[in-house]
């Protein structure tokens, strides 16, 4: 399976999980390099040592 089709099966299964009502969590780790304007989205994690900037 190809990561296009893991991360729209992903999706599926966030905008799952928020139509019964769940709060998903995010993690966003104080030591990674982001962005100033990044959006977390739900169900997202930056770990540690990671770098996110825009495309």
């Amino acid at each position: 399976m190809g990561i296009q089709k893991v991360n729209r099966q992903r999706s599926a299964k966030v905008a799952e999980a928020q139509a019964k009502g769940y709060e998903l969590a995010s993690f966003l780790s104080s030591r990674a390099s982001v962005a100033d304007d990044l959006l977390m989205r739900p169900n997202s994690f930056v770990m540690v040592e990671q770098l996110c900037s825009p495309s």
